[in-house]
């Protein structure tokens, strides 16, 4: 703003009159008309163009998996070995009786591992679930993670842990390609089940690719968030401040009680407000 001759406005200032609102959500077009006009969903932006390639040791598991690969990660912001502690043991028997390839991102070196599980202190996410053969994404539900499953087309078994997890597995839940464990209340066998249901029923994994696709028909979002503000940055600021926001609510809600206490009085009269009222009340 500076190097273009236009002052920053304080936030107190600036916050009644935003051009647009970049939100970090993907919006499905069925879901669009329910959000405001300025309301810009930026979702997806950070997700490489091209996916680095597999490393070769992981990328030979993967490709050999004949029966599919499943990924768990709790993401970069949580301590796998703190946040599931004892659920480690019982996990680990669940991932042993699958006859799929299991990747899980972790800390800590087991001494004993399944032939068909493999412990990666650091996963290349993007990369793992753009593999064809990835067929269940085991997460805590962060944002970033949660779009990137939308992004490859990948179903998802959530595991929310805090603050929006809860919100994007829900919303995934509720899309129809996602499915819900909790781990401090989930036994086991609530886990096993709920695992081998997903890869048993096709419709998860179809529904996400179906998503991915509407997904993928929209404007990229990189562009998309450069293009909205370079637009505003252009524009200037002001253009955009509606005259309804020029109202404090302070004001709005003192008009909004003195009608109220007009009207009652006319009311308890037995009279009708009429349009003197209404121009006195203007």
């Amino acid at each position: 703003m500076n190097l273009r001759g236009k002052s920053l406005l304080r936030f107190e200032e600036s916050k009644y009159f935003g051009a647009h609102i970049l939100v970090y959500l993907n919006v499905l077009p069925d879901e669009a008309k329910e959000w405001p006009r300025k309301f810009k969903p930026i979702a997806g932006y950070h997700v490489d163009r091209q996916v680095e390639p597999l490393p070769k040791d992981l990328k030979s598991i993967m490709d050999n998996a004949k029966h599919g690969v499943i990924y768990f990660s709790l993401g970069s912001n949580l301590n796998s070995q703190d946040v599931l502690d004892t659920y480690n043991e019982i996990l680990m028997d669940v991932f042993s009786n699958l006859r799929q390839v299991v990747l899980w991102k972790h800390e800590l070196k087991f001494t004993h591992l399944p032939s068909n599980v493999h412990i990666l202190r650091w996963a290349p996410q993007q990369s793992i679930l753009s593999h064809p053969n990835c067929i269940l994404f085991m997460t805590q539900g962060g944002a970033l993670s949660s779009i990137e499953a939308l992004h490859f087309g990948v179903a998802i078994l959530g595991i929310p842990i805090f603050a929006d997890q809860f919100t994007n597995i829900k919303r995934a839940v509720d899309q129809g390609y996602a499915k819900q464990v909790d781990l401090p209340y989930s036994t086991g066998e609530d886990i096993k089940d709920t695992v081998e249901e997903m890869i048993r029923n096709p419709r998860f994994r179809n529904r996400a690719k179906e998503l991915s696709r509407q997904y993928h028909n929209h404007s990229s979002p990189d562009k998309e968030l450069v293009r909205f503000v370079r637009k505003v940055i252009r524009a200037g600021v002001t253009k955009y401040r509606p005259a309804s926001e020029n109202v404090s609510l302070k004001k709005l809600f003192m008009n909004i009680g003195l009608w109220g206490i007009i009207v009652s009085i006319a009311r308890a009269r037995g009279d009708n407000p009429d349009s003197e009222t209404i121009q006195v009340f203007n």
